[in-house]
């Protein structure tokens, strides 16, 4: 996807995708994955996710990359906080302990950027990029973060041929060869949320699987 496309999106409002609420999955697994790691949390294409509030609620520091300015500013205006903003090379950073917001291109992203985080959770970004972004997007998510690590990847798998993306179907064969040469990939659950999905219903789909992932090294 474009950028101009996002910036559309977010500029009219058609941010559909955004949820109210931390993610079920989140909730559920973070314990398991978290376990005995005190350490920053990193969240590429964070948008303004009640996420990143449920991670700094369980006293990480919290660390998101959004290349969509509007969506940095908005989630530090809607937490009625006043972030520190500055620039840093191509990085925007908008900052309020214990959020850290890096505004600007995930693959611009490095060790430089992310400190001490040892945890990675990603329930938009993999979903978001096309196929022939993925397999360099999540090499990258590997070489920003340290030789031990624990990451918790949420992706959706249905049939593209009846509704395009995104967010774009990322089977589990697909996160095995792309984290799997370089770290352990645990499949944790996979729920089919059809019926909760009205539209993607009316569209023809008959199943719309939620697959959550645990990949450590």
């Amino acid at each position: 996807m474009e950028k101009s496309y996002w910036n559309s999106r977010w500029h009219k409002g058609k941010i559909g995708f955004h949820s109210s609420q931390a993610d079920d999955a989140l909730i559920s697994w973070w314990p398991k994955i978290s376990e005995g790691i005190d350490a920053n949390v990193l969240v590429p294409l964070c948008g303004k996710s009640p996420d990143l509030h449920f991670l700094a609620g369980l006293g990480h520091g919290v660390i998101g990359v959004e290349f969509i300015r509007q969506a940095c500013a908005e989630f530090f205006e809607e937490a009625d906080i006043e972030p520190e903003i500055r620039q840093k090379g191509r990085i925007e950073i908008f900052e309020s302990d214990p959020y850290k917001i890096l505004c600007g291109d995930w693959f611009h992203i490095s060790k430089k950027h992310t400190g001490n985080a040892k945890l990675l959770y990603d329930r938009a970004a993999l979903v978001a990029l096309p196929p022939e972004d993925r397999k360099t997007y999540m090499q990258h998510s590997l070489s920003v973060m340290p030789e031990t690590c624990s990451m918790l990847i949420v992706t959706f798998e249905y049939d593209q041929n009846v509704m395009s993306g995104p967010p774009f179907s990322v089977p589990p064969a697909e996160v095995m060869e792309g984290y799997g040469s370089a770290a352990e990939v645990e499949l944790l659950e996979t729920k089919d949320l059809i019926h909760d999905y009205e539209k993607f219903r009316n569209k023809g789909l008959d199943r719309f699987l939620k697959h959550v992932f645990w990949v450590r090294r």
